[in-house]
């Protein structure tokens, strides 16, 4: 399933731990070889065609 980013909900992003040196490995990683592992969502239950960011923040943030 492909998704754009307006239909990922990261409520959850402020729970998640940041690091500048490893978003800064992950956006050159996704640079040089593009994205390799797909981030996970769960459906929006109150929202059609909306999907719960769960992992793989850095991954949405990256390109960003």
């Amino acid at each position: 399933m492909e998704l754009e980013f307006h239909q990922l909900d990261r409520r959850y992003e402020a729970l998640r731990t940041t690091s500048r040196k490893r978003d800064s490995q992950v956006l050159t990683s996704l640079a040089r070889d593009g994205q390799l592992l797909p981030v996970v969502v769960v459906v929006e239950a109150e929202q059609a065609g909306r999907y719960i960011l769960v992992d793989g923040y850095k991954r949405v943030r990256g390109p960003a």
